[in-house]
Parts: structure tokens; sequence; C-alpha cells
């Protein structure tokens, strides 16, 4: 995921906005010849911002999956025009996730303490952020142990599963609870204190500005016009 980050990420909180515009706009046209429009417009504007490398890795993924899944839907209604919405609407949710799939999550953390959320919102994101990698590397090493000692796993045999990766997985994940419940005590941490300290701070910027006033504009010429 952090290969997908961008230098230069718009402001936290219009990225969460803009992707969540884009994605009821694009279903409220989803089965109109608009939605293509909102498609090539959003293109044009993240490539304009630096997006395009995070663009050219998940449309694809996106584009695949939709064409089968298409495929299918037009297959069971028997209706091509069904299998394009489809395709559209999965294309769809590529393109509102592209701006937060780039945005370092740390900076959406950072930007909540500073408009000051209670504090267990955003310890609770902090430790989400930093908690999915390490299972990630859990869940590889249960594998490779798994691996040397002979045993597959699959999913065919869910009593071995259960046995040979998900016990070992839960334990794991209780152990690393208590160790970072014990480590969050002793350095004094505790939600009552409503003091804060934001060692970077995330600042909006006229180019934050400019890209709300082109997503607003898009969306706004998708509805009234499309």
């Amino acid at each position: 995921m952090e290969k997908l980050y961008v230098k230069n990420p718009i402001y936290p909180l219009i990225s969460l906005a803009s992707g969540l515009l884009v994605f009821c706009v694009g279903l409220l046209v989803s089965k109109r010849m608009s939605l293509i429009y909102l498609l090539i417009a959003m293109t044009v504007i993240y490539i304009l911002f630096g997006y395009t490398k995070v663009l050219l890795k998940a449309i694809p993924m996106f584009a695949v999956i939709g064409a089968i899944v298409g495929a299918g839907a037009a297959l069971t209604s028997q209706s091509l025009m069904v299998g394009l919405q489809t395709l559209g609407r999965i294309l769809l949710l590529a393109y509102a996730s592209v701006i937060m799939v780039a945005l370092p999550p740390v900076n959406l953390t950072r930007n909540f303490i500073a408009l000051g959320l209670p504090r267990i919102l955003t310890l609770g994101m902090l430790v989400t952020i930093r908690f999915v990698p390490i299972l990630i590397s859990e869940i590889k090493q249960i594998s490779e142990a798994m691996k040397t000692r002979g045993a597959k796993i699959s999913i065919f045999n869910l009593s071995y599963l259960y046995r040979a990766f998900l016990v070992p997985f839960l334990m794991r994940i209780i152990s690393m609870s208590d160790i970072m419940a014990i480590s969050i005590e002793t350095r004094g941490f505790v939600l009552s204190d409503q003091s804060k300290v934001v060692y970077k701070q995330v600042r909006l910027s006229k180019r934050d500005i400019a890209y709300g006033l082109c997503i607003l504009g898009v969306m706004t010429g998708v509805v009234l016009y499309g």
C-alpha cells in the first residue's frame, strides 16, 4: 500500500469528502451516459493533481473484475446494457477510492487530532492503521511455519484450517493486544487527557482548494447537464 502513496496528497478531509461525493453522484447517473463523462473528467483531474500512478495500478484491476462481473450480469439478464452498467459501477468504485488509497492514513489521523475529534476515535484509527501490516506479517509467518512442517492449509478441510491456522493466529492477536495495551499504559496515555501534540501539521493549501473546486464543478455539471 505504501507504494501507492503520493508525495503531495490532497488535504485528508477534502480527499474523504470528494471520494464519497464521486461515488454518490456516480450512482445517481449510473444508468446514463453521464457516468462515462464523469469517469473521463475524474481521469483528467487525477492526472493533473499527480495521481497518475495510482490510477494506472487501480483501474486495470477493477476493469478486469468489472468485465467478469458485468459479463455474468449480462448473461443472466440477457441484456448488454445491464452488463455495461455493472462494469461502470465497479469502475466508479475504483475512481472513488483512488484518492483515499493514495493518502497516507497517518495524515488523516493527524487531521482529526488537529480538529479536536474525540481521542478514542483518533487512537482507534491510529491503532487500526498500524495493526493491519502487523496482522499481514503474522499471517505470512504462520503460513511459512505450516509449510516448513509439511502442512498445507486448505479451505476444504475446515477442521485442519482451524487447528493449523486460525488458533495460532487468534493467539497471536490476543498476545499483541495485551502488549499494545501495556505499552499505552506505561506511556501514561489516558483518554481523559485532552492535550494533544501533532508532530507534523497537515495544512490546507491552494492546491487542495483547487482540487475541491474542480470536483464540485464536475459533480455539478454531471448532475445538472448529464
